[in-house]
């Protein structure tokens, strides 16, 4: 189904199942043409109201009516069937200051996506701006560049069997940057239904047990989702998935496959003890630090409702993961220390009976409180606990992400589906550029407090 994509297009995707022999294009408009509202037209015009002549191309039938949708959702209804592919012409909006806006993109698109059926495809218009790519992530859904030539039966369809390629080269430090390529190459490696091999290896602790081979089959194949990926996201921020959010989020039984199986080896292995939840205890990550706090521009404390409005009702124990590892800042930093009990207090006020305390440990031992919580609250900008929150088998939750596209107003936040266990939640984040135009800074930690209280 085709809706306002013109003349030529309808014209190319009828040849083209011409040459299949099968199947049918529905060429939708909202314009007025040659009959009355809500005419349907096979090949030439109808020669009455309602009336189908016979067709020019068996393959092509046409509908012109002010309201697409309801025509096309009542054929549908009538024939029995759903789209296989669904290309929507219809242009991202822009807002008065000239921004490509998804908001009402999403409401637009929505509705038409009810008539596509589950395996099928979305294709999208030329997206200079991102627009789409953000609409669709709301949406939790992959598409397909239109501009490429569409495969057999107008679906994107696998590489030939046995092809590869080398996915990419980054070079990083921290534990959980680290991660980030190998999950993501994995993720598209599975999408695609292809083997994994990872060329090197990793020298730290529970690292060093990743397979460096997994075989397809771990989540199923979805190319247009690694096309996506490979469009909007560069080599370089594959490290960083905060500002690459395809890929890894439609493959999380990948990765917790791989990292969980990693890390118990790694585990057994050592004799090492992981901390003893009880199931009504839930974790909070907290990644405060001296180079954090206002310092960078992706990170920013989550104000306290996010984690009272989100806390399970029989939750017993809350312990806030404040590790003090000092990547890049003092073990101690008086702001944060503040912060952590400020929330401590705030958490006991508006939840009686519940008990909070401050937890941390060796990065492998944090590691694995993450993994293991039975309710788990990421902090927005770790990659560490994303990768350990994504792999958790039980509730865990995650504020919006900073919007990092291209055409995006810089502070947007969305919500991209991931999981029924992994939320992605409204929550109020301040930011360094949200702090400057409040006039607060790191120096004014009553003024942060009372923000993240107040928020």
């Amino acid at each position: 189904m085709q809706v306002d994509c013109g003349e030529g297009a309808a014209q190319l995707w009828a040849g083209k199942l011409e040459g299949q022999a099968t199947g049918v294009v529905l060429a939708l408009s909202s314009s007025q043409q040659g009959g009355g509202a809500g005419n349907l037209e096979a090949g030439a015009r109808p020669a009455s109201k309602g009336a189908l002549t016979p067709a020019s191309s068996p393959y092509l039938l046409r509908a012109s009516h002010p309201e697409p949708l309801s025509a096309a959702r009542e054929l549908f209804n009538q024939l029995g069937v759903m789209a296989d592919v669904l290309y929507v012409c219809t242009p991202p909006f822009r807002a008065p200051s000239g921004k490509a806006d998804a908001s009402p993109y999403v409401h637009h698109l929505g509705p038409w996506l009810d008539l596509l059926a589950p395996e099928g495809v979305f294709l999208v218009p030329d997206d200079p701006d991102r627009v789409v790519a953000l609409a669709l992530t709301e949406l939790g859904l992959s598409s397909w560049p239109a501009a490429e030539a569409a495969p057999q039966k107008l679906r994107p369809s696998l590489p030939s069997e046995g092809s590869g390629g080398t996915l990419g080269h980054v070079s990083v430090s921290f534990p959980g940057n680290l991660i980030g390529p190998y999950v993501q190459c994995l993720s598209l490696a599975q999408l695609l239904g292809y083997t994994f091999q990872y060329a090197t290896s990793f020298d730290d602790h529970w690292l060093r047990h990743l397979p460096r081979l997994v075989e397809p089959g771990l989540v199923r194949a979805n190319p247009p989702e690694v096309k996506r990926a490979l469009d909007v996201c560069a080599h370089k921020y594959w490290a960083y998935p905060h500002e690459c959010l395809y890929g890894w989020r439609a493959a999380k039984p990948a990765v917790e496959h791989v990292i969980r199986q990693a890390f118990f080896r790694w585990l057994k292995k050592t004799g090492n003890q992981l901390q003893a939840f009880e199931p009504t205890d839930a974790l909070i990550q907290l990644r405060c630090a001296k180079d954090t706090l206002l310092d960078h521009w992706n990170y920013g404390p989550a104000a306290f409702s996010y984690y009272i409005d989100n806390l399970p009702p029989g939750t017993r124990r809350e312990f806030a993961l404040y590790a003090r590892h000092g990547h890049l800042s003092p073990r101690h930093y008086e702001p944060c220390e503040r912060i952590v009990e400020a929330l401590g207090a705030h958490i006991t006020a508006h939840r009686p009976g519940v008990e909070f305390s401050i937890v941390g440990g060796a990065l492998w031992e944090d590691f694995g409180r993450l993994l293991t919580a039975p309710t788990v609250f990421a902090e927005g900008s770790s990659s560490l606990g994303l990768w350990a929150t994504l792999a958790n088998l039980n509730t865990a939750f995650h504020p919006p992400f900073l919007a990092p596209l291209d055409g995006a107003e810089f502070g947007a936040l969305f919500k991209p589906r991931i999981h029924p266990r992994y939320q992605v939640v409204d929550a109020n984040i301040l930011y360094r550029l949200t702090a400057s135009r409040l006039n607060i800074t790191v120096d004014q930690v009553d003024g942060i407090i009372e923000w993240l209280k107040e928020n």
